[in-house]
């Protein structure tokens, strides 16, 4: 085995530890009811996730600062700095944060909106749907740095 190979496997062993620990969950959305149910379901779905909420693109990135997220989720349209921006400056200043926008736009619309997200997903959606946009968002960052890892170069894994 590379020495290349057996950072990758480290890494998707090191995945696969936090993806059944405790994932940091930042909810964004700048209404209130919406947020808090969110939360809501979120926490009777996955309570071993730490769900914290942000009203807004500003407030979420003052949280970032203050403690670590392994998840942002964001509501698209938000007054002043949207979540398409919110995600486009996360990426930049918190790359190991996974990304998931949410929006109540169309698919085309939202694929072309949503660059910087991991998954996008509109609404309305169900809890699971939810979850597993989830999930798949931090298997995406996941892949992102076993490639970074690997030199950039793609690498066959084995599931």
């Amino acid at each position: 085995m590379t020495a290349g190979g057996s950072r990758l496997d480290a890494l998707l062993r090191l995945f696969e530890r936090v993806s059944r620990s405790a994932s940091r969950i930042l909810l964004v959305d700048d209404e209130p009811f919406i947020l808090e149910a969110l939360a809501l379901l979120l926490r009777r779905q996955r309570p071993d996730w730490v769900v914290r909420l942000a009203r807004g693109s500003q407030e979420a990135l003052d949280a970032l600062v203050a403690g670590p997220a392994d998840v942002i989720v964001t509501d698209l349209g938000m007054p002043g700095m949207d979540g398409a921006a919110l995600l486009e400056r996360v990426s930049k200043t918190h790359p190991r944060v996974a990304r998931v926008l949410l929006s109540g736009l169309g698919a085309a619309e939202l694929e072309a909106q949503g660059t910087h997200a991991h998954v996008r997903l509109q609404k309305p959606c169900d809890t699971p749907t939810l979850c597993a946009a989830i999930e798949q968002a931090l298997r995406a960052l996941a892949g992102e740095a076993a490639l970074a890892a690997h030199g950039g170069r793609a690498a066959a894994t084995r599931f």
